[in-house]
């Protein structure tokens, strides 16, 4: 198959179907504004000779309308893209720009999957809300099957009134070959510099947003380390705001814990598995979110998760069983849990095995594209019944 991607080049998200697909012996092409090279996949660039200007440049020509102005042309650059491609499908990667300009394409099958639909859809959102919620129902609307990271994800897109027929879960699942706990802790700590005599490793890999509730996390350090001193709290990311980020590191500096805490900053993904092993403890306390991924990423490696109380993480979290939940604004509660976890290691144990044997049976990255290869096939001849999702594609706490 000839399958053509739109979205964002240089995200793990999108990469993961291209190298998938890719690997498998498809033909891949990936439309964005942000290419980054890939073995096997052809990156189509948007942005190239766009003749991009700055503000005044443009005011001084009194072209207000620059943003609406863009989206038109970069509408153009898709259709003249695809016909020059000639996929057999298109596959529209979130609905953030540039993913649903796949929608506008005509004659040729377009699957949609949504992520970060909570920053799409909801108000405290940034940019031209009313804009991108109009496009992300028109998009919606045009997609032969549309699916979702999550059940509560699902149940938002139905809520549009997208046809029920159209609409699936489908996590595409974590590569077990990468994400596994086929490494001790310690060897792996020892290669990553961290001290593994008797220190305990909180890691945290969302992004350093507001959205992702660092601050949270921060503000528990200090009763945490009263009850144990050795612990170090690592933070990961893969998109940092910067004013965010200078307010997480005044705190810090405020609470006097920067000697138990550690910005690694950004690192390939690639790397990423390397931490979640070398964790004891995953948080992640977003206040909003469409699908948690990165969760069970880390329970393939056996960090015992505590996460905060969203509809699409009770898909996967059992409180008090393979997990703790706590609220999205009480410190106290999560330094709490942290503590607990850090001082029962046959609890986090059997969470761990929980986890990790969950994981193995309900989100195998193989297991699922090869549901989406098939959904492909079945778009391309017209079909419009939904393949039979696999077992490993059910939700964890309802298969």
């Amino acid at each position: 198959m000839r399958i053509c991607y739109t979205g964002w080049g240089d995200y793990p998200h999108v990469r993961r179907f291209a190298r998938w697909f890719s690997d498998r012996g498809h033909e891949v092409h990936v439309i964005t504004h942000h290419p980054v090279p890939m073995s096997g996949v052809v990156m189509h660039d948007l942005t190239a000779g766009s003749g991009a200007r700055s503000r005044v440049d443009r005011y001084a020509h009194f072209e207000f309308r620059a943003r609406y102005a863009a989206v038109a042309t970069a509408v153009g650059r898709v259709r003249r893209l695809v016909r020059e491609i000639r996929p057999d499908v298109v596959h529209v990667q979130s609905m953030y720009y540039p993913g649903y300009l796949g929608a506008f394409v005509s004659m040729v099958p377009r699957v949609i999957t949504v992520w970060a639909f909570d920053d799409v859809w909801l108000p405290l959102a940034k940019g031209p809300w009313l804009l991108r919620q109009g496009l992300s129902r028109w998009a919606l609307e045009r997609g032969r099957v549309v699916t979702g990271i999550s059940t509560s994800l699902v149940g938002e897109i139905l809520r549009l009134r997208v046809a029920q027929e159209r609409v699936c879960v489908f996590h595409w699942g974590v590569d077990l070959a990468v994400f596994n706990r086929d490494k001790s802790r310690e060897s792996v700590r020892a290669s990553l510099g961290l001290d593994a005599d008797g220190r305990k490793v909180v890691l945290s890999s969302r992004n350093l947003d507001a959205t992702c509730n660092t601050e949270l996390i921060v503000r528990a350090i200090p009763e945490v380390v009263k009850r144990a001193p050795n612990t170090d709290f690592l933070f990961l990311w893969n998109y940092e705001d910067r004013a965010y980020s200078g307010k997480i590191r005044k705190i810090v500096d405020e609470l006097g814990i920067g000697r138990w805490t550690r910005f690694v900053g950004p690192i390939d993904y690639s790397q990423v598995h390397r931490y979640y092993r070398a964790a004891d403890l995953f948080v992640s306390v977003p206040r909003f979110d469409s699908g948690p991924v990165s969760l069970i990423e880390a329970m393939a490696c056996g960090a015992a998760p505590i996460v905060s109380d969203l509809a699409c993480v009770s898909e996967w979290i059992d409180h008090g069983r393979n997990g703790l939940v706590v609220g999205p604004d009480d410190h106290v509660g999560l330094a709490e849990a942290i503590g607990d976890l850090l001082a029962d290691d046959d609890r986090r144990e059997k969470m761990a095995e929980r986890n990790v044997g969950m994981v193995q049976q309900c989100a195998d990255q193989d297991c699922n594209m090869e549901w989406m290869e098939d959904v492909y096939r079945k778009v391309i001849a017209g079909e419009v019944r939904m393949p039979t999702r696999p077992r490993a594609m059910k939700a964890a706490k309802h298969g």
